[in-house]
């Protein structure tokens, strides 16, 4: 009588191993689009925060001063700081031009334009780390990705 065999044969475990390959091969693309999705939803969440901290500065100016803003009127310094504590994102400059247009290094840019009511932050643009530049348009109130 022969001892019980113990363990598994070569052949078990390759197939086991083949069988978890081909498991992980069709979960990676699935994996890799929530991360992306979860990225433009923290990127969406951060330009709003921008928006609404650099709207929330324009409107205590407004008060301030009692009338109509200019591009002008603003010390950029002076806001960029006051929406990096409202919102702890330090990485905030002001953008130049179009929205997403120009040289941009990973950062955060806040469009400011002049309008019919006065300045207006008109979109904030974040360009990622290799992920491309995200738009958050607020006069649209739209969240746009640009390779």
């Amino acid at each position: 009588m022969k001892g019980r065999r113990k363990g598994f044969t070569l052949v078990e475990l390759m197939i086991v191993i083949v069988i978890m390959a081909i498991l992980v091969a069709a979960a990676t693309p699935i994996f890799s689009g929530y991360v992306k999705k979860a990225k433009a939803t923290e990127h969406l969440s951060e330009c709003r925060a921008i928006y609404v901290a650099a709207q929330s500065y324009l409107e205590e100016l407004r008060v301030i001063d009692s009338g109509e803003l200019t591009l002008g009127d603003i010390d950029s310094d002076d806001m960029l700081r006051e929406i990096k504590a409202l919102t702890s994102v330090e990485s905030v400059e002001e953008g130049t031009g179009e929205p997403g247009s120009g040289t941009l290094v990973e950062d955060y840019y806040v469009y400011l334009e002049n309008t019919n009511t006065g300045v207006a932050c008109i979109a904030v643009v974040y360009n990622g780390d290799g992920d491309g530049i995200w738009i958050f348009d607020a006069v649209e109130g739209t969240y746009v990705e640009m390779n």
